[in-house]
């Protein structure tokens, strides 16, 4: 028998009232995209940062909320690397990196960013696209096989080596997402209920 990896989100998460602190307390900046992951090499966060570059270089400022160990204890210099990544981009005021965060704060953040991304290099069976799948978001995945296995119908695979690519998605994303409400409610709702299933 083999038993698929999957998440459980208890009810308690889904509460409006967590919505309104998690805004408040981050102070948060909509519409943004959010990604969940430890700061490391394989994890590859610059190409993100380089795609929003790009994008405020043609005068697209896009949020972005990463969460997350930002020291990986494997290599402790890699903090500073990205900082000055995204300094060199020009994208510090458009970045905000959270750290480690409440379980609770981190699902309200998925909920209410347009988009989640999911960039790496390398992967596991990703929870965050898992959480994802669960919650009816749209995720930028990064096209290698282990996320192809995970979620094959995602329409939004790029190459993880193209910050041009990467930013051309994120651009059209955000143009079809750019006035909705979010958590988008009616979506969400059927997608619990399919994951659950």
């Amino acid at each position: 028998i083999v038993m698929p990896f999957a998440v459980y989100l208890r009810k308690a998460l889904f509460v409006d009232e967590l919505i309104t602190q998690t805004v408040s307390k981050y102070k948060l900046m909509r519409p943004f995209l959010v990604i969940s992951n430890l700061f490391a090499v394989t994890k590859n966060h610059k190409i993100v940062f380089e795609a929003l570059g790009r994008l405020k270089d043609s005068g697209l400022v896009i949020n972005l909320y990463c969460t997350g160990n930002i020291v990986d204890e494997r290599d402790f210099g890699f903090a500073n690397e990205i900082l000055k990544h995204i300094s060199l981009n020009g994208i510090s005021g458009q970045v905000h990196l959270l750290g480690l965060i409440p379980r609770e704060d981190q699902i309200s953040i998925y909920r209410l960013s347009m988009a989640m991304i999911q960039p790496s290099l390398s992967e596991g069976w990703s929870t965050c696209v898992e959480e994802a799948k669960h919650l009816g978001k749209d995720m930028l995945l990064s096209d290698i096989d282990v996320h192809r296995e995970q979620w094959p119908n995602n329409p939004w695979f790029f190459n993880p080596k193209d910050s041009m690519e990467l930013s051309k998605k994120i651009e059209i994303l955000f143009n079809l997402n750019r006035y909705k409400e979010f958590p988008e409610l009616k979506r969400e709702n059927s997608a619990r209920a399919k994951y659950k299933n």
